[in-house]
């Protein structure tokens, strides 16, 4: 008996966000922060390089688990603990890094093939168009002329086929791109956060960098 797949970090994160956003709401912020960190892995899964298949699996994936990371440092931040919300922010820019540099050469790779042969493609329609508008304009085609119009259909279809593709890889590499740059500045939010509040700390006249008299 086949059995279902497990549900992937995407489908945790939608199913349990809800719940997140309603503590969040409730200014249960500690709780909040348990329940988004439990849908963190305790061992980072593998990107898979095999084909394309997998790369586009775990980048997915990886997009999947820096969104997961993403809210873990919201809810990180509300509860006060900056430094977790840091180091969770500092995770998800290195998946997303780790998942851009993964699929960056091979897709790329992959664009220029696809691009290639569908620019093949056109021009040899483009060079048979008057002959293909003849044979499509016909009534009744004899065996050769049946043979030379489904291979000139069949050119058409890879044309469609190759940009089909060049456009689905090409928006694989975008939004991984889009992504690996996506963390920097909260990380650099939390960082600043912690600047401050070591400042803060250091400069306390009644207790100087005692941080428990601070507080």
């Amino acid at each position: 008996i086949a059995q279902a797949p497990a549900p992937s970090f995407g489908d945790r994160l939608k199913a349990e966000r809800p719940a997140v956003d309603k503590l969040m709401a409730d200014l249960q912020f500690p709780d909040a922060m348990k329940r988004a960190e439990s849908l963190l892995p305790p061992v980072k899964p593998a990107f898979v390089k095999t084909d394309n298949q997998t790369l586009v699996q775990s980048a997915v994936t990886y997009m999947d688990l820096c969104q997961t990371y993403r809210l873990a440092v919201e809810t990180a931040d509300a509860a006060g603990n900056w430094e977790k919300a840091l180091e969770y922010a500092k995770t998800a820019k290195a998946l997303s890094a780790e998942s851009y540099a993964a699929i960056k050469d091979p897709f790329t790779q992959t664009v220029t093939y696809y691009t290639q042969a569908e620019a093949r493609a056109k021009q040899v329609l483009a060079e048979n168009d008057a002959r293909i508008k003849e044979l499509k304009g016909k009534a009744v085609l004899d065996p050769g002329e049946r043979q030379e119009l489904d291979l000139a259909l069949g050119v058409e279809k890879e044309q469609v086929d190759d940009a089909k593709w060049v456009k689905f890889f090409q928006t694989y590499l975008d939004v991984t791109k889009r992504e690996s740059e996506a963390y920097d500045p909260l990380v650099k939010v939390m960082e600043d956060k912690l600047k401050g509040e070591a400042a803060q700390v250091e400069e306390y006249k009644a207790g100087k960098g005692d941080k428990l008299k601070w507080v």
